[in-house]
């Protein structure tokens, strides 16, 4: 068989998902042509797909050697450099991959989530909105965007790119978490609870959704509807303590002192060193009465943070 058939072969054997048989007819052509470089590229992918993130960097640095001016294979490098935290050599990589065709929307994408990482926000925006007209189509480019408009604080602009983001993609869950999210921290609980609501629909396993639905609903002063979120969220997740420490506040204002009490003890086991929930633990022992495992928690609370006020 030639390396040609061969390379046939070992890419059906990919596309199938066959990719054992893939790898070994990659290796195969490899051993007797080391710059091949599709053999080098698919089977890098493979190998970042196993999580082998240095095979898979070495054999798309050869990759990019064989073929300096394929775009695409710049791009899979910049990724999988990505994956490996090398953000620097990441942005290095997608660069060239959109010097060498302007017109890759996913580079530019990729480039842009390269560049939020390192915090470098307006370059990131710049990235992303050259992805998003690109691609205007790109659910994941317009949700990315917008965390980064937010992050440089235009927030309008931010929720624009959400909503555009949920438009194109109504099962998105992250976008939708995002725009509820901005909703809220706008001081708009009311507007946030279909997105977060929805996304409590799309992801019910997630503790961190029903969590921040019971954000929205407490925001708005539907405290029943917000106890029985925050109950969501720490049935899917019993370890998540602010979630715990959300159900107690919410179930003090509505003076179940006993199962706030429970919550914020079970919130403060979870987290022993918060000192938000150790005085709100303890505030709460003492409604009850409970004055010696009261002043335990304060006195812990205080030589956490001796300047915390409720404590």
């Amino acid at each position: 068989m030639s390396s040609q058939e061969l390379f046939s072969a070992a890419v059906a054997h990919h596309k199938a998902g066959r990719l054992e048989q893939a790898a070994a007819l990659y290796d195969v052509i490899l051993a007797e042509q080391p710059a091949h470089g599709d053999a080098l590229h698919y089977s890098a992918l493979i190998a970042l797909r196993r999580g082998d993130t240095g095979v898979a960097i070495d054999r798309l640095r050869r990759a990019v050697e064989a073929a300096p001016q394929r775009a695409v294979t710049h791009n899979d490098l910049g990724a999988a450099l990505r994956v490996a935290g090398r953000l620097p050599e990441a942005a290095a990589a997608l660069e060239r991959a959109v010097a060498a065709e302007p017109s890759y929307a996913d580079a530019w994408s990729n480039l842009g989530l390269v560049r939020r990482a390192m915090s470098d926000f307006a370059s990131a925006r710049d990235a992303l909105e050259r992805a998003t007209q690109l691609r205007p189509d790109s659910a994941l480019a317009f949700n990315a965007l917008g965390g980064v408009l937010k992050a440089l604080g235009d927030f309008a602009a931010a929720r624009t790119a959400f909503e555009q983001a949920v438009a194109l993609k109504p099962d998105f869950a992250e976008a939708q978490t995002n725009l509820g999210l901005l909703l809220l921290d706008q001081g708009q609980p009311a507007a946030a609870l279909a997105p977060l609501r929805r996304a409590v629909e799309l992801v019910p396993a997630r503790g961190e959704a029903w969590h921040n639905l019971g954000l929205a609903q407490r925001g708005c002063g539907a405290l029943k509807d917000a106890s029985e979120s925050f109950r969501g969220a720490v049935a899917a997740d019993p370890k998540l303590a602010t979630s715990w420490n959300a159900l107690g506040a919410v179930l003090a204002r509505q003076e179940d002192h006993e199962a706030a009490c429970d919550a914020f003890t079970r919130a403060a086991s979870l987290a022993p060193d918060s000192v938000d929930i150790l005085s709100n633990c303890g505030l709460s022992l003492s409604k009850l009465g409970r004055n010696e495992e009261a002043l335990a928690m304060l006195e812990r609370a205080l030589d956490l943070n001796p300047h915390h006020a409720e404590a």
